[in-house]
Parts: structure tokens; C-alpha cells; sequence
């Protein structure tokens, strides 16, 4: 075996191109190669004879591999970091082993990895986990937390423990169904366990705060370069805004199918009424067409405003002018009035009334006629709205008619804003004065009985099981409870009261025997649940009668009879025929 020379193991030390140092018990460089020289940026001079801990960042860690060391350990690429000449820090692994005479530590032998350009690319990719809006967090194996980015804190709403949390970084999780989801069996944990990716999950972190959160996890195991698996990466991403959206929808969903039902039924009811007032098929045509009109005028002014509210004068301006602004008869002032979009619907059917007689019979059949709107708002603890509707210089004298559908159209919907509509007369003309409140959600008052009963009906067949019986309508469409209202009344049934809001229902259903009754599942913007709690406890049997789906009804009360809107008599008849045959009210289940 070749023999060398200390002169070959000198060259060797001082030329290969691996940082090497010897450092004395005390802590002070005796040698360093040129490696090592070239790492710090020194010269030999420079650092002979220096503590070692001159050039350590971190003292505490110098001190522990000298204690090591001493002890007779070995280290292997124990991590460092060490300041340059430049003022730069270099990340470096040492592996050093000591050194002993005669059982007494002389000095070390130290071999020094330069892994700063690594470490800089980890801080990089730190930081860019770091800047990611979706959680990461890595584990080892064993599924031991490794590393976290600040996002996953923000979504956990804690600090996991590294190297003792296991599986997730989260306090607590669930299923979608709300049930509790065992950390050792989340996505991350099949990951590990089975060794394959998981997709196509979601599921619910509890933060220790309480609240809750949905996200879809992407966990992926990592592999070494021989295949086998050394730990997994996931990532959690919120998906709170995704589910709100979709209920959004949902209820944006929810809520067309209700008021395109709702206003089927408004339309069922126009055809109805106008039908019942009319002796021609042309004057169904005209009165049935101008009313339809109306209310297509009306929603056209709330899609403007995304069915906020509609503008007082707008409206006027498009029922009675109809859109044509050169009219020089018809003068219209007052202050900006916002109406809320179940009074735009009301006060347009109002005011279409009073212009159709208006350009029949009235001051716009006239050459020389004028009509005068005008209107006040006074702010009080409820808003009201007084209008002044007064038409001059009529072709002939004017006739009250106080028993024809568009009077008791007025004066209903001015009943049932909690005001009042009073028609006066004069030789030349015809004065309307109209108040109402103005509401700014849906609440209301009970509302008076709607139409007077018909003394000459006659009941159907069909209705047989409602003949004599006692019914309670509660319903906040106007022409919608006058038709459920014919409909009993046709079949022989008695309608002993309406409302129009959740006050007045309760109101009415606590005061007012009762053998059945129709009830909205929304009235005025109230829920019905309240109503229908209290329609049980006095076991009052009822059904709904709603443009919602059944899953829109109160809990407790969704297998209730249903008659979906817009209804036929035949539906109504049935309905009531069954329930008010019931001898008792289905028990309450709980929530």
C-alpha cells in the first residue's frame, strides 16, 4: 500500500475544494484551508488564531457543538450560519468530529457544506407559499406537521405545532352533512395512509373561535428519489365564497320561482275580476289588457332599480302619460317619494284605474279638461303619503260608482296600506283623495275584508265539503285573496277574515273562531312560521298557499297541504275539502 507524505496530506487539505477547519478545545482556528477561506471571503491570516464564535451568527450554537464535541459526539451537518468579510450570511451544514489525546480533548476536525444557495431558494419558496391566498402545510410520514404558510393560520385561526400536530393544521373538522370528521380520517391522512393523492372532497374547519369554515383539500404525497414516501403537501382552499354564491342563487332561484308564481296568480286573479265585471268579449279584451299593462309598467320601473324600490312620479308619469311627456292637460307635483315594490305594484293597478276612467269618462276625454295630481309626504312616526287626484272641465256630469271593481280597487288598497281613498263629486268633475303609509320592509296591519260577500252564490259540487264552513284567508296579494275569496264564497264556503301581514294574521287567528284556513308562506316580507304555530295551538287547520316550493316552508310545518300558485278553483276547493275535514292538527315536529 502507497505510502504519503505529510507534504501529499498538507497539499490535499489545503487544495481540495470541500471548506475544511481544525479548531482548539478553547474555540480558536488553528488551521483552514483555502476552501474555507474562499467561503467566508478571508484570508489564512485572518482567521488563524481567531474564536471561531467571531464568525457564528448564532452563539449559542458554537457553544453546543464544543460541548458536543467535548463529549466525544460526532455531528453530521449540523445547521449554521456564519457571517462573510462582506457581511453576508452563508447557510452551512458542519460535520465535525473531535479530536482526543490521552483521553483529553485536543481540537476538532471540521468539514463545512455550503448551502446557502439551497436555503435562499427555500426562503424564495417560502416566501412565495407565504404570498399564496390558499393554505399549505406539509407533513412527514407519519403525517406530523413540517411546515404551514400564513394562510393556513388565517383559515385554521391558530398556529399548528410543528412536529406535533398530526394530519391538519386545523382545530376541528366536519363533513358537509355537519357530522365530525376524525382528523385520522381527513384527506391528508388517507393521503399518507393509502399513498395516493385524494380529490374531489370537501369538508368544514372549526376555527377554536367557533366559526366554520368550507374548503376543498388537495393533499399529494411526496416521494424520495427512490419512490418511497417521506411525508405529503396539501392544500386547503376557502371555498366561503363559492358556497355563499351558490346560496345566493339558490335564493335568488327561490325567489324568481316566487314572484313569477305570484304574479301568475296577480294575473289569474285580473282575468277573474275583469271577467266578472264585464258583459262583452271586447271589453274583457280592452279592461284585461290595460290592467296586465299596468302591471308590466310597474315591474319594468322596479327592474330598474333591481327591485329596490320605484319612484313615485315615474310612476304616475308612465301609467297616466304613458311615457308621452307632451301632454299639456295632465299636471303632476310633489317631492321624491321611493315606494317600496309591493306598494309600486298596488298604487300602479290604483292609478291605472283612475286614468283609464280618467281618458274615458273624465277630464282626459275633454279637450279642454285638465288633471291635477299632487302629492305630500309628511315624516312622522310613520310615513305617510297623501295624493290629490282632481279632474276639471269633464265632458258630462259624473256619476258615482261606488259598487264598480276599479272603486272597490282603490279603496281596498288604500285599506289595506293602512289608509284610506275617499271619491268626491262636482258638476264638472271628480276629486280622489288618496293616504296611505309607506313602508320601508313588509311589515303591515291587518286587513279589512275585501270584498262584501254575494248574497245570490250558489255552492258547487265540488265544494261540497266546504259548504257552511268557516274560512280565514291570509294572504298580502290584494287581487289574489279576492279571488280565494270568490272561490269559497262560490262553494258555499264562509270567509270570516283576511290579512295581509304577520301582525294582523296573528291578530285575526287569536281573535276569530275559525274551521280552516289559507295562509301565504310570506306575508309582507314576514315569515309565516309564527302564524302557523299559532293557527296549530288554536287547531285551526290549514294549508299554504305559496309561490315558494315546499322547501321554503317553516320546518316543522313542511308536509302541510300545499296549493302551489297560480291556483284553479278545483285546487283551493280540494284543499280546503281535506283539511277541514280533519278532526285534529298534525303534531309538531321539533326542529
Amino acid at each position: 500500500m502507497p505510502q504519503h507524505s505529510d507534504v501529499d496530506l498538507e497539499a490535499f487539505f489545503e487544495h481540495v475544494p470541500i471548506p475544511l477547519h481544525i479548531v482548539a478545545a478553547d474555540g480558536t482556528i488553528l488551521r483552514a484551508n483555502r476552501a474555507e477561506c474562499e467561503l467566508l471571503g478571508y484570508g489564512p491570516e485572518e482567521l488563524i488564531g481567531q474564536p471561531i464564535s467571531k464568525f457564528h451568527v448564532d452563539q449559542p450554537v458554537i457553544a453546543g457543538i464544543i460541548a458536543s464535541l467535548n463529549a466525544g459526539e460526532t455531528l453530521k451537518e449540523f445547521p449554521a450560519r456564519l457571517r462573510a468579510k462582506d457581511g453576508s450570511i452563508k447557510h452551512v451544514l458542519i460535520s465535525s468530529s473531535g479530536h482526543f489525546v490521552a483521553g483529553e480533548f485536543v481540537h476538532t476536525r471540521c468539514y463545512t457544506r455550503d448551502v446557502t444557495a439551497t436555503r435562499q431558494a427555500e426562503e424564495r419558496l417560502q416566501q412565495v407559499l407565504d404570498a399564496l391566498p390558499a393554505a399549505v402545510y406539509t407533513t412527514d410520514a407519519c403525517g406530523r406537521i413540517t411546515y404551514y404558510n400564513r394562510a393556513a393560520v388565517d383559515l385554521a385561526g391558530r398556529r399548528p405545532a410543528i412536529g406535533i400536530d398530526q394530519w391538519c393544521v386545523t382545530w376541528r373538522l366536519y363533513r358537509d352533512d355537519g357530522t365530525p370528521l376524525p382528523h385520522d380520517q381527513c384527506p391528508m391522512a388517507v393521503t399518507l395512509k393509502e399513498n395516493r393523492p385524494v380529490r374531489n372532497v370537501s369538508a368544514w374547519a372549526e376555527r377554536p373561535d367557533g366559526t366554520r369554515i368550507p374548503f376543498v383539500p388537495y393533499p399529494t404525497p411526496l416521494h424520495d428519489e427512490n419512490g418511497n414516501l417521506i411525508g405529503a403537501v396539501n392544500m386547503l382552499v376557502d371555498v366561503s365564497v363559492h358556497k355563499r354564491s351558490e346560496r345566493t342563487q339558490q335564493l335568488l332561484i327561490d325567489e324568481l320561482n316566487h314572484r313569477v308564481k305570484n304574479t301568475l296568480a296577480v294575473v289569474q286573479s285580473v282575468a277573474q275580476q275583469t271577467l266578472r265585471t264585464t258583459t262583452s268579449p271586447s271589453d274583457f279584451v280592452q279592461n284585461f289588457s290595460g290592467r296586465i299593462g299596468a302591471l308590466s309598467r310597474a315591474h319594468s320601473l322596479l327592474a330598474d332599480s333591481k327591485w329596490k324600490s320605484g319612484e313615485l312620479g315615474e310612476l304616475l308619469n308612465r301609467e297616466i302619460l304613458l311615457g308621452n311627456d307632451g301632454e299639456p292637460r295632465v299636471s303632476l307635483s310633489g317631492p321624491t317619494v321611493r315606494l317600496a315594490p309591493r306598494q309600486v305594484w298596488n298604487l300602479a293597478l290604483v292609478i291605472h284605474e283612475l286614468a283609464v276612467n280618467a281618458r274615458k269618462y273624465g277630464a282626459l276625454a275633454a279637450v279642454d279638461g285638465k288633471l291635477t295630481v299632487s302629492w305630500v309626504l309628511r315624516e312622522a312616526e310613520v310615513r305617510k303619503l297623501t295624493l290629490r287626484w282632481i279632474e276639471q272641465n269633464c265632458p258630462s256630469p259624473v256619476h258615482s260608482s261606488a259598487s264598480g271593481f276599479g272603486t272597490k280597487l282603490v279603496q281596498q288598497i288604500a285599506a289595506q296600506e293602512d289608509g284610506h281613498a275617499e271619491m268626491t263629486f262636482n258638476p264638472a268633475g271628480v276629486t280622489w283623495d288618496l293616504e296611505i303609509n309607506l313602508v320601508e320592509s313588509d311589515d303591515g296591519e291587518l286587513e279589512p275584508a275585501l270584498l262584501p260577500r254575494q248574497d245570490n252564490r250558489t255552492a258547487s259540487p265540488e265544494g261540497a265539503g266546504i259548504r257552511g264552513k268557516r274560512i280565514i284567508i291570509l294572504e298580502d296579494e290584494l287581487l289574489i285573496a279576492w279571488e280565494l275569496r270568490r272561490i269559497i264564497e262560490e262553494s258555499g264556503g264562509e270567509v270570516v277574515g283576511t290579512a295581509a301581514s304577520v301582525a294582523g294574521a296573528l291578530e285575526l287567528v287569536n281573535s276569530t273562531p275559525a274551521d280552516a284556513a289559507l295562509l301565504d308562506a310570506n306575508l309582507k316580507g314576514g315569515k309565516s312560521d309564527e302564524i302557523a304555530l299559532a293557527l296549530s295551538k288554536r287547531n285551526v287547520p290549514f294549508a299554504f298557499v305559496t309561490g315558494y316550493g315546499r322547501e321554503a316552508l317553516p320546518q316543522r310545518f313542511s308536509n302541510s297541504k300545499l296549493v302551489p300558485k297560480p291556483f284553479t278553483s278545483a285546487e283551493v276547493i280540494s284543499a280546503l275539502s281535506e283539511i277541514a275535514s280533519e278532526s285534529r292538527v298534525v303534531v309538531l315536529r321539533g326542529r
